[in-house]
């Protein structure tokens, strides 16, 4: 019996210090950096480092620092480039297509990312999601945004975590756009240094009330 008592309180303390994210519409803007999207009007998947992160994406057709003409998004309206810049996967709505995706690699990890996103209903099933440092996937989460007809209309989504160890924010399986990028990156904290406890202290004390005497004793003979 305390052997499972022993391995359940063991599992509740490891839980306890797993990083668990959260999926979430707004950050802290009085703690967050904006990691800005430069309107550099390319067209295609060259990847782009700027601003503390690299941006990449699996699929040709791709766009960054978009700024150059409308951004057709269906029925959820239009992004009209010139409101802000953006990054988008302009990903067709042929079935082949399906697995693409684009990514920002966070040149120092992080514990939020937010951006504001918008996609082309029926284009495909977008989702966020994060990796770690490994690229292991950290958490994910399939998008549910409406914009009727809006003109440079979304939201804000992204991921937050209690630790800096969100290595890369992923956006895919969508005709799929993104601006507004901010981050937020959690300090590690300084280990207490030990003190000694009065116990502690007062043998310590001891011990070199001893010492001292010894010494003098072995004075006092010669």
């Amino acid at each position: 019996m305390k052997h499972i008592q022993s391995l359940a309180g063991a599992i509740l303390l490891a839980s306890s210090c797993l990083s668990h994210a959260a999926v979430v519409n707004t950050i802290d803007a009085g703690t967050s950096v904006a990691n800005a999207i430069s309107p550099l009007g390319q067209y295609g998947n060259t990847p782009v480092s700027e601003n503390g992160f690299t941006w990449t994406s699996t699929y040709g057709l791709s766009t960054y620092g978009w700024s150059v003409s409308p951004y057709i998004l269906g029925a959820n309206g239009q992004w009209d480039g010139k409101a802000f810049n953006y990054a988008g996967l302009n990903y067709g709505y042929d079935p082949n297509d399906h697995g693409q995706h684009m990514k920002f690699t966070f040149d120092t990890p992080v514990s939020s990312v937010l951006a504001f996103l918008n996609y082309a209903p029926g284009s495909g099933n977008p989702y966020m999601a994060i990796y770690d440092s490994s690229d292991t996937l950290i958490d994910q989460h399939f998008l549910s945004i409406s914009t009727p007809n809006a003109k440079n209309g979304g939201q804000n989504w992204g991921f937050s975590l209690d630790s800096s160890t969100i290595k890369s924010f992923v956006l895919g399986d969508a005709y799929i756009v993104a601006s507004g990028l901010r981050t937020i990156s959690v300090q590690s904290p300084v280990a207490p240094t030990a003190v000694p406890e009065p116990g502690t202290l007062s043998l310590l004390a001891l011990a070199l009330a001893g010492l001292g005497c010894g010494a003098f004793q072995r004075r006092s003979t010669r």
